[in-house]
């Protein structure tokens, strides 16, 4: 049901092992006419299906986005917890994640409503975890890098937050959206 993604370092351990093997074959059947082509075939076949899996999670993203369920804790900046929100089931908080990288940020609470735009990456950490990037101006520039940890393509996502907002505050978040 859930994608797990492939990192980076992951597609290049693939890379060699392919690259490997192909060489042993070639090198036990003493067929070196075939060794540079064999492995170009090798490579252009890891390369173009992990390319094709980044390219299909990234366009799974594109789309609106209505927040499920959300679990946030903000602590002040001594370390002290500020506020907490818990909420499910409600549609206030929208995103709208187009192909070029913007979108929107649409929210309503006790204060009012916004829209705002937003800029959006998808990319994998150097240790392989797939993260969501947006920023909106909302209080002033603000960039939340999320960590995908459940990614049901076309269907749900599951993000968590763990980072500084603004200077004043750190957030410890866990957000599911389904897509509209």
């Amino acid at each position: 049901m859930y994608t797990i993604c492939t990192p980076l370092c992951f597609q290049v351990f693939w890379i060699v092992i392919c690259v490997s093997i192909a060489k042993l074959y070639i090198m036990k059947n003493k067929l070196k006419m075939l060794n540079k082509p064999a492995v170009i075939f090798i490579l252009a076949v890891a390369l173009f299906s992990s390319c094709s899996k980044e390219t299909k999670l990234r366009k799974s993203i594109v789309g609106t986005w209505d927040l499920t369920d959300m679990s946030e804790y903000i602590y002040d900046d001594q370390g002290a917890l500020a506020s907490s929100q818990f909420e499910s089931d409600f549609t206030t908080y929208r995103y709208e994640f187009l192909d070029d990288g913007t979108g929107t940020y649409k929210g309503a609470d006790a204060s009012g409503s916004w829209e705002i735009p937003l800029t959006w990456s998808h990319s994998y950490s150097s240790s392989g975890n797939e993260k969501l990037t947006i920023t909106t101006d909302l209080f002033g520039p603000d960039t939340r890098e999320y960590t995908v940890i459940a990614h049901d393509r076309n269907t749900e996502i599951r993000m968590t937050l763990n980072g500084s907002y603004l200077t004043d505050f750190t957030i410890d978040g866990t957000y599911t959206f389904e897509k509209q």
